[in-house]
């Protein structure tokens, strides 16, 4: 009887725990949503199983406890357990699947069958095995994590060298230096901070060998030379202070001096003999005829670049010039946004594409502009088809604002923001995040 009545409970059980992971996955995103009333009629098909279910382990139960009290251990058929009455626990209980036995077994009974330690004891062996298993998969992947920082490392110690990715040797050192962070929070058990240093080390020192550069840097230091301005209004003291205190020659410097002087007295006589004999009697016409177009200098006139690159013509004023020219005057809208088509066309590189925005695009975005006037703002720009986007900000203060820059890598979600009064006002404050 308790044979077929845990057969039964074992039966029902199953069917339950698959409804209760039914809905559990349903939950989770595992499978499709129920609906609310198939989630509720599962609800209800469950809990109507409950009680039939609850009924038969308390019987079982009921069965086991008889057993126990009349239990002769010379029969050698192992006692059933009890099981639970709580179906998250009879979900993890293995003695669920265990059969009642109903005939004495042939010889000794097996110890992992008869002591629960025993079963213990095979699980904690069978647990040691999946650990040390486990270990030697964490040590692999700490192996690729080590070999994947050193050849990245060593990648961006090599783009550094290269004559050809000079224009990016800004960006390209930035990346090293985020990327050398990374060994402070890479760092744990399984994988040493040195390790990491010898890879550093490694990859400077294969970038080095494949570059054919040096590692160490040569430093060439300049000679300091001083010069002695002479002092045109004293020259009168200069040539009485020569004469007291005349410098030592020897004598044959002394003699090369007087031939010298021979020669250069003849000459002077010559020259002047020559300019006496001459009679100077020229006469000269001179026409003045004004060339067209002439650009007097210091007179400025409205420079324009039609458009070049994908960007609009830029008109540039005389008080603009007059802006750029000045080292101190702080420059406009129309220096920031003009400027910066220039260098573009200048610097462009066909490796990056980049999008340049204005310096109106933000105060548009801030004053709370309709989309239609922003869109024709920053059509142009095609900045959705760009990897890199250029942000001119300008930073209001108390005394006298300034003009910082911010450029948006946006397949790898980094924002660098260059302001050369970072330390004086700081920035931080400025940030929030969503």
């Amino acid at each position: 009887m308790a044979r077929d009545l845990k057969i039964n409970i074992r039966k029902r059980a199953i069917a339950s725990f698959f409804e209760c992971d039914k809905l559990d996955w349903a939950v989770g995103g595992a499978q499709q949503a129920l609906g609310t009333k198939l989630h509720q009629q599962t609800r209800k098909a469950i809990a109507k199983r409950q009680p039939a279910l609850m009924t038969a382990i308390r019987k079982f139960n009921s069965y086991c406890e008889q057993l126990d009290s009349l239990y002769d251990p010379s029969c050698a058929i192992p006692l059933p357990t009890p099981l639970s009455t709580k179906l998250t626990e009879l979900h993890a209980d293995p003695t669920l699947m265990e059969d009642v036995w109903i005939a004495p077994s042939i010889g000794e009974v097996p110890r992992w069958l008869d002591d629960t330690d025993i079963r213990d004891g095979i699980r904690a062996l069978l647990k040691r095995d999946r650990c040390r298993e486990e270990q030697v998969r964490l040590g692999t992947e700490a192996d690729n994590l080590c070999r994947f920082f050193g050849q990245e490392l060593a990648a961006l110690e090599l783009a550094i060298r290269i004559p050809e990715c000079e224009p990016f040797t800004a960006t390209l050192q930035q990346r090293r230096s985020n990327f050398l962070q990374l060994q402070s929070h890479w760092s744990n058990a399984l994988v040493s901070s040195l390790q990491f240093a010898t890879h550093v080390k490694e990859a400077v020192d294969i970038a080095v060998t494949i570059s054919g550069g040096s590692q160490t840097t040569a430093l060439h230091w300049i000679a300091t030379t001083s010069l002695t301005a002479l002092d045109l209004d004293g020259e009168d003291e200069l040539v009485s202070a020569d004469l007291d205190d005349p410098p030592q020659m020897d004598s044959e410097q002394a003699t090369l001096a007087d031939v010298l002087e021979q020669e250069m007295a003849m000459l002077d006589v010559d020259d002047t003999a020559e300019a006496n004999d001459i009679g100077y009697d020229i006469k000269a016409t001179i026409v003045w005829e004004l060339p067209n177009d002439i650009i007097i200098p210091d007179t400025l006139v409205t420079r324009i670049r039609p458009p070049h690159d994908g960007f609009p013509d830029q008109v540039f004023d005389p008080k603009d010039i007059n802006l750029l020219r000045s080292p101190t005057a702080c420059l406009n809208d129309v220096c920031i946004n003009s400027c910066a088509a220039l260098l573009y066309s200048e610097l462009k590189s066909p490796m990056l594409s980049c999008a340049i925005f204005s310096t109106h695009d933000l105060p548009c975005i801030r004053y709370n502009a309709s989309n239609d006037i922003l869109w024709r703002n920053i059509l142009w720009t095609r900045y959705w088809e760009k990897d890199v986007w250029v942000l001119p900000i300008h930073r209001p203060s108390s005394s006298i604002g300034h003009w910082v820059i911010c450029v948006i890598h946006k397949f790898d979600k980094e924002l660098l923001l260059f302001d050369s009064l970072g330390e004086k006002k700081p920035w931080k404050n400025d940030i929030k995040v969503s």
